[in-house]
């Protein structure tokens, strides 16, 4: 499916779900995730207290290479345990040289759909709707199940109503800084 196809596709499916329906801002009910990046030039880096604990908690064998791997990085950011030992030790405490660790926080529907972007190690996380519809649109093709569509549309739209919200908020509550 081309890119075009896909977005006139959407906006298809915008005009055929009533998008009034899911109006209202309640952000309660919805599960979210959250992510650990960085906010800072210098890169995305963990203390070697962090990885300690880290990988005493889940068992894991630490990478013997002397660097972090970009693998292992990645799986880390949004691991439970990871998240759970920065909410109990502080980010300044998780962040490694020349990094400023915090979180973002996004819908769980979108949990294979965010990505890095970087520049000059000064992360942001971007979230791409368009994959998680593009993907709904996809299963439907297979299934033809137009009530799963119907409910995984509205899940992606509220969902997306939700995590800009969130950034509103975030962006308020750092304008204090």
């Amino acid at each position: 499916m081309t890119m075009i196809t896909t977005l006139c596709t959407m906006n298809v499916m915008e005009e055929m779900y009533d998008t009034k329906r899911m109006e209202d801002d309640d952000v309660t009910e919805i599960p979210l995730i959250k992510i650990l990046y960085n906010s800072c030039t210098g890169g995305f880096r963990l203390s070697e207290a962090f990885l300690q604990e880290y990988f005493r908690r889940t068992g894991l064998e630490a990478p013997r290479l002397g660097g972090q791997s970009l693998h292992t990085m990645q799986q880390i950011r949004i691991h439970p345990v990871a998240i759970q030992i920065a909410e109990e030790f502080g980010l300044r405490w998780c962040s490694g040289r020349n990094s400023r660790l915090t979180f973002e926080t996004i819908p769980s529907v979108f949990a294979d759909y965010w990505e890095i972007d970087e520049y000059h190690g000064d992360e942001t996380i971007t979230v791409n709707v368009h994959h998680a519809l593009s993907d709904a649109l996809e299963r439907f093709m297979i299934t033809g199940d137009h009530g799963k569509l119907q409910a995984e549309y509205e899940e992606i739209k509220h969902a997306e109503k939700v995590y800009n919200k969130i950034k509103r908020m975030q962006a308020l509550f750092h304008s204090f800084d």
